[in-house]
Parts: structure tokens; C-alpha cells; sequence
């Protein structure tokens, strides 16, 4: 009973210096909210490139091929003049320039109808998209024209609906967060005491070394699971995330588990670095690479057998 008492004053204590120095809560969630915005801005361009359209083509044709792709869901569309075009081109406000010249109509026809684009190759996997993206808008616009293709295309999916880059994204996001989370709590719990001085009194405590790391173990838990429901619950109320009620249990049992191994972790690393800098410094680098072996930025079965394997011994994969 008088370990039990002293585990809970222990516990009760450390909630309270969390609670009272909030720059330990803003220290905890700086990194993955930076994380989250830039996910969050990228996520508005992916899949969709900028462009200027460029229509010198007067027919019907020119403009029902310039409204296929202004409503296309692979470009982000800017009509533009041909040299306001080629000016945003070069100030790279836009990636490509798609053109369609005079005559069009006429040439289309004839059966040699031609589109052109000019687009900056700067970053490799944006020219693929464009490559991939203007034939597919061109497919539509064969197809609404009332001919056939010669080739056509059956797809079947695998998910029901697609997912934005946000909802990919923020269960990896959710599980960055709590692990920066556990082990910068914990972490922080066991530095303090190091750096003020007061290692010394619990080690010296009349009471099994047990109970002071299950009383740190536990704060630590108790302050990642708090910032994990507020996660989670912002990220239902956006629609990021969408729990099924058989779904429920299984979920918050994972984020007790992962919550509870980035604690461990924190008050491992707390106690072998024994300073809030140097926590702070490599805390985070252990978090960004658990992270990305965690399946945070690809799906791991479509990375190398090395990475797969690896990412097996995080707690964190999924």
C-alpha cells in the first residue's frame, strides 16, 4: 500500500509540472503540427498539376477540348494568352503550358489534330503526371465526341472510393504525433529530475526502484494518450478519419499500445541522455525515422525487402 501511495503521488506530481510549464506541450506537438501543414498544402496539388491553357483555335472543337480539360480533375487550369503563359512558365507559376492552335478544328478533321505543351521537367514525378494526365483528358474528349477507341480501358478498384493524400497521410501522422508525443513526455519527465537534482532523493527513496519507473512510465502515458484523443478527435470532426463502431475497441487498443511503447521509449532515452537538449535533439530523430518505417510517407509493401524487414521491428508499423 505504501508503494502503491507513493506511485500515485509520483504520477500526480509529474502531471502537474506537465500541466503548469506548457512549453513542454508546445515542445511535445511542434514538429508533427509542422509536419501536418506542409502534408496538409502539398496534399492540394498532388494528383493535380497547375497549368496555363492556351486556345487559339476558335472552332467548337478548340472550345470543347479547352472546357474537357478546365473540368478535369488531373490540372489545375489558368486560361491564359500565349505569352502571359510563357511568361508564368518561366517565373514557374505554373508547371506546363498546354496550347491549342489555330486551325484545330480543321486539323482534327483531317485525322492529325495536334495539342502541344511546353512543361518544365524540373521535378521528374510532376512531368510523369502531365505525360500520364494529357492523354487521359484527350481519351475523354475522343470518347464524348461519339467515336470509338480503339483501345479501351476496364478498371476495376480495389477500395470502394479514393482517398486524398490527406487521409492516407493522417494515420501515420496520428502515430508520428504519439510517439513524439511518449517520448518527449516521458522523456522530459526523466530529465528533470536529473537536471534538478532530485534523481538523487528517488534513488534514495525507501521504496523498489519499480515504482519510480512505473510512475514516470505511467505519467508519460497518461499525458500521450491526452494529446492522442485531441489528435484524433480533430482529425474525425476534419474528416480525415472515419472509426466503424466494430472498428472501435481494435483502434483504441492501438493507441493505448503505441502510446505506451513511445512512453517506454521516452523514459529509456530520458534516463541514458539525462538532458532536455539532447532528448530534444535525437527524441525527434528517432520519431521521424520510426515514422517513415512505420509506413508514413509510402506503403511498405511497395518499398524494398530490406526496408519491409526492417520496418517490422517498429512498434509502429502497421
Amino acid at each position: 500500500m505504501g508503494a502503491l501511495r507513493i506511485l500515485r503521488s509520483q504520477v500526480r506530481k509529474d502531471l502537474t509540472i506537465w500541466y503548469r510549464r506548457p512549453v513542454i506541450i508546445v515542445a511535445t506537438v511542434a514538429s508533427p503540427l509542422a509536419y501536418i501543414f506542409v502534408i496538409f498544402f502539398v496534399s492540394f496539388t498532388v494528383g493535380r498539376n497547375p497549368v496555363a491553357l492556351v486556345v487559339d483555335g476558335q472552332g467548337p472543337q478548340a472550345a470543347r477540348l479547352a472546357s474537357v480539360l478546365a473540368h478535369s480533375q488531373s490540372f489545375i487550369t489558368h486560361r491564359m494568352s500565349g505569352g502571359a503563359a510563357q511568361q508564368a512558365l518561366t517565373s514557374m507559376d505554373v508547371e506546363a503550358v498546354i496550347a491549342i492552335p489555330v486551325g484545330f478544328d480543321a486539323a482534327l478533321s483531317a485525322g492529325h489534330g495536334v495539342v502541344r505543351i511546353t512543361m518544365n521537367t524540373v521535378n521528374a514525378d510532376e512531368a510523369d503526371d502531365l505525360r500520364r494526365s494529357l492523354p487521359a483528358a484527350l481519351a475523354d474528349f475522343d470518347a464524348s465526341s461519339g467515336r470509338p477507341l480503339s483501345i479501351q480501358l476496364a478498371e476495376r478498384d480495389v477500395h470502394r472510393r479514393d482517398f486524398t493524400l490527406g487521409q492516407f497521410v493522417f494515420i501515420p501522422i496520428c502515430v508520428f504525433i504519439i510517439t513524439v508525443a511518449g517520448i518527449m513526455c516521458s522523456g522530459l519527465i526523466a530529465t528533470q529530475e536529473w537536471e534538478s537534482g532530485t534523481i538523487n532523493e528517488l534513488l534514495l527513496a525507501p521504496v523498489g526502484r519499480w515504482v519510480v519507473v512505473v510512475a514516470k512510465l505511467l505519467a508519460g502515458w497518461v499525458q500521450t494518450m491526452l494529446l492522442a484523443s485531441v489528435v484524433v478527435t480533430v482529425g474525425a470532426a476534419a474528416g480525415f478519419l472515419r472509426i466503424t463502431s466494430a472498428a472501435v475497441l481494435p483502434c483504441v487498443v492501438v493507441l493505448l499500445l503505441v502510446g505506451l511503447a513511445s512512453a517506454g521509449g521516452g523514459i529509456a532515452l530520458g534516463f541514458l541522455f539525462r538532458r532536455i537538449g539532447a532528448l530534444y535533439a535525437y527524441g525527434i530523430q528517432v520519431a521521424v525515422v520510426m515514422f517513415f518505417l512505420s509506413g508514413g510517407m509510402s506503403v511498405i509493401g511497395f518499398l524494398p525487402g530490406i526496408v519491409q524487414r526492417l520496418a517490422r521491428y517498429v512498434p509502429m508499423y502497421y
